[in-house]
């Protein structure tokens, strides 16, 4: 799971890239928010594996 959410928001990442170079901004506000989304769920799953220098990821 931790795989497929960091793939996911590599590809959001991808996409708000895309979306800058066509001034698309609609497109740059829900990939942002997407991107943003999944580095909370990526920080959580490695916290939950026990992964070193991961803090808690309520603070």
């Amino acid at each position: 799971m931790l795989e497929q959410a960091t793939t996911k928001m590599n590809q959001w990442k991808a996409w708000y890239d895309s979306c800058k170079d066509e001034d698309d901004k609609e497109g740059m506000k829900e990939a942002a928010r997407n991107h943003k989304a999944l580095q909370g769920v990526v920080k959580t799953l490695k916290w939950t594996l026990g992964e070193e220098g991961i803090s808690d990821p309520l603070n």
